[in-house]
C-alpha cells in the first residue's frame, strides 16, 4: 500500500471570525466568535438562524 503526501491540506477551522482583540486566556468564547457576533445578520423574519436552519431551507 502505497500512502502520497500531500501539502495543501487545510485546518478545519475557519480563522474568518476570530476576534484578535479578545485574548483567547481571558474570553476564549468572545475571541473565537467575535468577530461572527459582531458581523452575522439574523434575517428580520426570523428569531434564530444557523446551520440547522440552512439545512432546513435547503432540503425544502
Amino acid at each position: 500500500m502505497t500512502v502520497e503526501a500531500t501539502s495543501n491540506l487545510k485546518s478545519g477551522i475557519d480563522l474568518r471570525y476570530v476576534d484578535e482583540q479578545a485574548r483567547p486566556q481571558d474570553d476564549l468564547f468572545g475571541h473565537v466568535n467575535g468577530r461572527w457576533l459582531s458581523e452575522y445578520q439574523i434575517p428580520a423574519d426570523r428569531a434564530t438562524d444557523g446551520a440547522f436552519r440552512t439545512l432546513y431551507d435547503r432540503a425544502e
